[in-house]
């Protein structure tokens, strides 16, 4: 079962696959209907859908060359599940950090642009695997896992194999193949 986020769960029961960086996404026909974004700065003033736990506002921390740039964001929505905060920014609501991959297959949809591309935002998330106790000593298990973490570590290199994303797609296939 893949699982993303910190994982303090049983460690004996979960591996980290990877870690999956975040990118900034929005519509296009958000960002027709406001201000342009040519800097990190320029984010303090748009409308901004995120995990914000019930806060006014979040500091989000972006990257480029050396440079580091901290901007302090406000809440349009507060949402805690990265797929619906891609849907809401789908649907014209704001502006949203979610993990790339899920931003790069709603830019395949063309329902998301990414905004900055320049600019990595600092935030990732781990990409784990949670199994039942019982299934801990299984070779498949094992062989699964492996199999499953080097495909994604290849994500993104040259001819590096499945992508992300498309692992993530495919994992109810795979699991039927290692009979797990």
């Amino acid at each position: 079962m893949p699982l993303y986020g910190a994982s303090e769960r049983n460690p004996e029961n979960t591996r980290t696959l990877a870690v999956a960086p975040y990118g900034l996404f929005a519509s296009q026909s958000y960002l027709d209907r406001h201000p342009p974004i040519s800097s990190p700065e320029d984010l303090a003033g748009h409308l901004v859908i995120d995990t914000f736990h019930g806060a006014d506002r979040l500091s989000w921390e972006f990257v480029k060359d050396d440079e580091r740039v901290l901007v302090d964001v406000h809440p349009r929505l507060d949402v805690n599940d990265s797929l619906m905060r891609a849907e809401s920014a789908a649907a014209g609501i704001g502006l949203t950090l979610i993990p790339s991959w899920i931003g790069d297959l709603d830019i395949g949809r063309a329902c998301l642009v990414p905004v900055l591309p320049d600019w990595r935002p600092i935030r990732q998330a781990p990409l784990n695997a949670l199994w039942p106790a019982r299934r801990r000593s299984s070779p498949r298990l094992h062989a699964f896992l492996d199999f499953v973490s080097k495909a994604v570590t290849k994500s993104g290199k040259e001819g590096g194999g499945p992508g992300e994303k498309d692992l993530l797609l495919a994992l109810p296939q795979l699991r039927n193949r290692f009979l797990l």
